[in-house]
């Protein structure tokens, strides 16, 4: 099954030129993000990414706190609503993105989400559905935990800090606030599913991930000290 893939001319643009940008505006800081992603993706597993949706600038920061090398992997699902309205579209189409529901009910997009996960693609997204409306983590989607449990995938926490500060919901400039992405502890689905799970151990899961991930955000803490920018 064919799949979309980044514009690698486009995503190193959001990369270098717009990445340095934000890391001076913002003082964007990345912590453990590239170390951290390199190594789980070198475990020869399906893997998702997930992280908190602070604002609009979420994929782009992502992005910078990444070399190019694995932004060539990963895939950023987006709700359809964005690839239907004109002033995001060329966007999302660039950077690769998968449109789905926001619940990821939508059976093609689940198929499509399910074979870029096979073929070796790294799934980017956020479990809320949505932006935040007030900075808090919102309750998490079911779909992505369900196509973890099916995959066999390993699942990365990246908590972005501050990006609800500088750029909240019905925004249109950013303000110089300082901006954190964190990344936390690798969770393996194994460790948490069993092969036939019930309905109620896949929402205690869910929530254990959504205090992960409210914990990382609220700490900052991560398992190694700030790494440089990265080399392309």
């Amino acid at each position: 099954m064919d799949f979309p893939k980044p514009n690698m001319l486009f995503m190193r643009f959001l990369h270098d030129v717009l990445g340095t940008i934000f890391r001076v505006y913002f003082r964007l800081r990345c912590n453990n993000i590239n170390r951290i992603a390199k190594e789980v993706i070198s475990r020869q597993r399906p893997v998702i990414v997930i992280f908190n949706h602070t604002s609009i600038l979420d994929v782009i920061l992502i992005s910078w706190c990444v070399d190019l090398s694995v932004i060539r992997q990963v895939t950023f699902p987006g709700k359809k609503e964005l690839f239907e309205d004109k002033r995001f579209s060329w966007f999302v189409n660039l950077t690769g993105a998968i449109p789905l529901d926001r619940d990821i009910t939508d059976i093609t997009a689940v198929k499509t989400l399910f074979q870029a996960l096979k073929a070796g693609r790294v799934l980017a997204l956020a479990p809320e559905g949505t932006r935040t409306l007030d900075g808090q983590i919102q309750p998490f989607k079911m779909g992505f935990i369900k196509l973890a449990h099916k995959t066999n995938a390993l699942i990365l926490p990246i908590a972005i800090r501050g990006g609800f500060e500088a750029m909240p919901k019905g925004s249109i400039l950013p303000k110089p606030k300082k901006i954190e992405l964190v990344a936390g502890d690798v969770v393996d689905t194994q460790d948490y599913l069993d092969k036939r799970p019930s309905a109620e151990e896949y929402e205690a899961f869910l929530e254990q991930l959504r205090q992960m991930m409210i914990q990382l955000k609220e700490t900052g803490k991560s398992c190694a000290e700030t790494e440089p920018a990265p080399t392309v």
